[in-house]
This record gives structure tokens, sequence and C-alpha cells, in this order.
């Protein structure tokens, strides 16, 4: 069983490339988890993609973490619902 709370509200950063570079942009804001997976994935410019992050309360998730939930999860791209595709044992 998954502990993500895929609900839980979430802000997508681009990170700068290199250390002291930039500073962090936020991209999108005011998104649960799941919006925010299916934003950087399939909306995010590719060359944005590798300095992503999603922030919640409780966790960051860099673009390895974030692309490997969306692989693993089935992402509706009509609405906000998530369909769980767990490997039969």
């Amino acid at each position: 069983m998954l502990d993500i709370d895929l609900a839980a509200q979430a802000t997508v950063l681009i990170l700068p490339a290199l250390p002291g570079l930039k500073q962090v942009a936020t991209v999108k804001r005011g998104l649960n988890l799941a919006q925010a997976i299916r934003f950087v994935v399939e909306s995010l410019p590719v060359p944005d993609r590798p300095q992503a992050m999603i922030r919640t309360r409780s966790r960051s998730l860099y673009i390895a973490e974030i692309e490997a939930m969306y692989d693993r999860l089935e992402f509706a791209r009509s609405d906000d619902r998530v369909r769980f595709s767990l490997p039969k044992s």
C-alpha cells in the first residue's frame, strides 16, 4: 500500500541548475499532489524537468520520484481522479 496522500496540497518549484546560480522559482501553487505530478510530467517543458521539485507539507519530491509515481499510477487526464495500478502478487 502506498503511504502517499495524493490529495495533499502541493507546490511545483524549479530549482537552480547550479547552486548559487539563481533563486528557486515557484511554477504552480494550489494544486494537490496528483495534479502536481501530472503537471510536471505532462506540461512542464522538458529542459525544466530535471530541476523540478514538488513540495508538500510533509515531503519534497524530486524528478526521479515524480516520474516513478507517475509511471506507477494511472493518471486520468480528464479529471483529478487517480486510479492505482498495483502489480499482482
